[in-house]
């Protein structure tokens, strides 16, 4: 037998179809940074932020929605004591596309939908009372005159009673630094909205410079195109006079208009205060405020909306003073606390502990490396956001794999600038030290945002190659160098006709057939299948064909491992554009779930003491003899469907392994080498 290598979670299952649908996993394993357990490990990290909370589902309870960066609905359902759950975001996601609202505008105690259409045109949806299907037939929010209510998709409007009639007036940020006001003059349940002015309070804001003119006569710049922007109305100090809060796509604080009143003919000062007065909001820019009323007070939260901006973007202000008299605290720079480790976040998982689980690496697009180590008291620990790189690699893509027989994991990195950085390991398997090295993948380019997967091919012993690219190539490289010493040949090129392409690779069914997963920038899911049945994997695999798509909706989705956790479901662990880690599962139709076959296989064969048993089935009971028919050791507990283990005490030679599954049993050979 041959050394196979170090495959990670390769699957064994003997199954044909896989399902229609991937979901999301938000209970995987739990995950510290050291100081806390994330909240939500796996909801996939916070980029720039646009939210609302409203009681969707009518439990009475603020939901919370986000759309972050401008494509992606994140729907958590609130219970009691702020308890938050992921929930289906579909009732958002075919109808927000940009800016998005929730706002009771009928008077029935129900949040209503307000978004705008690819052309500019205000939308919304009347709340139907189905926590269910609360958003169903559409209608445009149109003027009083019948004209259309047209606002700019990169600003976020509000809607506020700054005039304290009982119903909300419509203000939203103009590309030229100004609000647009549109008042409601219609009943408390039936809105009609009359325009008013596109310079509210005469402000405009350009770059550094404030303009307040409340004669509304500010004349427009010469190039009035300026930038987003995100307006806030609301009561800041309890005098029932609405403040401004102006968000600006140059700025990097929030611009403060006070409201010297009276009502429903304010006057507005800017205040060049810092704000909040204790820690003030400094971050690049375009910043969303929202005030949210509990009880008796208000908390504060400023979302950054930049496309620039990776991680600590959703902000938390707690009030530690009176309603009149406020004092803004800040609680968090990341409201949901979750594991955020830039943005384009690629993942993998490998064994450095030896344990019974993988240990979890993140690269990301800033060019660094997160590492979770996997602990005795079965969570994820942040070691390092700066591990084993000592100068970036952007668009990180990493992969450790052992390329030169030393059974000690080596690290392999893909970029930005298509080349593979290799990093041979000159620590222990336990504790590794990466140092360059430049000879394993010289010559070989396989594009921008190169992204490797190394697994035996063809049952040699040595590593070989599967790489993604930004123009949507899967590149197979086979190695024909020696176990000491790889050189990688290209084999074949297979053109998935997706933009950007991040395989994983494992075997089913029971070893005897190749696949490919790829992940892809717009979220779609491709399988990639060989029809090739050589147990011995003497060939190289080719041939390679489209088997099956799946759109998750999902951008950037990086795959970094997938296997199989039942008989009848698929896992994957991925990256996104979020920045964090997502956990996806989907399972076979009934129609196809055989009976799978039970086989297992050691990995690395022949290997020092070190090594992991995979089955197709979840295993009782595992022995291992000697070849002289003594038991050596025996593992009673119930086993998933991968045993690590690790033996010094063995001497070389051939060893037999007997596993059973109920009432099967499997035989398997493992050859010691020290």
């Amino acid at each position: 037998m041959k050394k196979a290598g170090f495959l990670i979670l390769i699957s064994l299952l003997a199954c044909q179809v896989f399902g229609q649908e991937w979901k999301l996993k938000s209970d995987w394993k739990p995950i510290s940074d050291g100081l806390k357990f994330y909240d939500f490990p796996f909801l996939g990290g916070i980029n720039n932020p646009r939210f609302q909370f409203a009681d969707v589902n009518l439990d009475g309870f603020d939901d919370l929605v986000i759309l972050d960066n401008q494509s992606e609905l994140i729907y958590l359902q609130t219970a009691e004591s702020e308890t938050r759950k992921p929930a289906d975001s579909r009732i958002f996601s075919d109808r927000v596309k940009t800016w998005f609202l929730l706002q009771d505008l009928t008077g029935d105690n129900r949040s209503d939908l307000i978004s705008k259409t690819e052309d500019g045109k205000t939308i919304w949806w009347k709340h139907t009372g189905n926590p269910s299907l609360p958003f169903d037939k559409s209608a445009l929010l149109t003027a009083s005159d019948g004209s259309t209510i047209l606002t700019d998709g990169l600003s976020q409007p509000c809607f506020s009673d700054f005039d304290r009639d009982g119903d909300f007036d419509f203000f939203a940020g103009l590309p030229e630094g100004s609000i647009l006001f549109y008042e409601n003059t219609g009943t408390t349940q039936s809105p009609s909205f009359t325009f008013r002015t596109s310079v509210f309070a005469g402000i405009q804001v350009l770059a550094d410079t404030v303009f307040v003119d409340p004669s509304s006569s500010l004349k427009k710049s010469a190039d009035p195109q300026h930038g987003a922007s995100a307006v806030q109305l609301f009561d800041l100090n309890g005098d029932g006079l609405d403040e401004i809060f102006f968000g600006d796509f140059l700025s990097p604080g929030l611009y403060i208009f006070k409201n010297q009143g009276p009502v429903g003919n304010p006057v507005f000062v800017y205040d060049p205060s810092p704000f909040p007065e204790s820690e003030p909001v400094e971050t690049p820019g375009y910043n969303q405020a929202f005030f949210r009323n509990i009880s008796d007070n208000f908390e504060f939260y400023v979302g950054v909306n930049l496309p620039t901006v990776n991680k600590d973007s959703f902000w938390k202000f707690t009030n530690a003073g009176t309603r009149t008299e406020p004092e803004l605290i800040l609680e968090t720079k990341s409201f949901l606390s979750t594991l955020d480790a830039g943005r384009n976040s690629r993942p993998v998982l490998f064994n450095f502990s030896g344990g019974s689980q993988k240990d979890l690496i993140v690269g990301n697009q800033a060019g660094s490396l997160s590492f979770y180590k996997f602990t005795e008291d079965t969570y994820y620990l942040l070691q390092s956001e700066k591990w084993a790189l000592t100068t970036p690699i952007f668009e990180a893509s990493p992969f450790i794999t052992d390329l030169n027989d030393d059974f000690k994991g080596d690290l392999v990195v893909g970029g930005l600038d298509g080349k593979l950085h290799s990093f041979t390991n000159t620590g222990t398997f336990e504790n590794p030290v990466y140092q360059s090295e430049n000879l394993w993948f010289s010559g070989i380019n396989p594009g921008n945002r190169s992204k490797p997967f190394f697994a035996d091919l063809n049952g040699n012993g040595t590593q070989d190659l599967i790489c993604g690219n930004g123009s949507g190539d899967l590149i197979l490289y086979e190695n024909t160098g020696t176990l000491t010493q790889p050189s990688f040949s290209q084999k074949e090129i297979i053109q998935t006709g997706l933009t950007g392409t991040s395989p994983v690779f494992f075997y089913y069914p029971g070893l005897s057939k190749p696949a490919i997963l790829t992940g892809s920038d717009d979220g779609t899911l491709a399988l990639y299948k060989s029809d090739r049945k050589d147990d011995t994997h003497s060939e190289f695999p080719s041939q390679f064909y489209l088997a099956q798509t799946w759109k998750t909706g999902i951008p950037m989705l990086t795959p970094g491992s997938v296997s199989f956790f039942a008989s009848d479901s698929l896992q994957i662990i991925a990256g996104c554009q979020r920045g964090g880690v997502l956990v996806l599962q989907t399972r076979l139709t009934p129609d196809h779930r055989p009976e799978p076959e039970f086989v297992i296989q050691v990995y690395p064969n022949p290997s020092h003491t070190r090594a992991s048993l995979y089955s197709t089935l979840q295993l009782t009971k595992v022995k291992l003899f000697a070849v002289t028919g003594q038991l050596i050791k025996e593992w009673n507990q119930p086993i998933p469907f991968t045993l690590d283990f690790d033996l010094p005490e063995l001497s070389s030679g051939l060893y037999l392994i007997e596993a059973k599954s109920g009432n099967k049993t499997a035989l398997s050979k493992w050859i010691v080498l020290k």
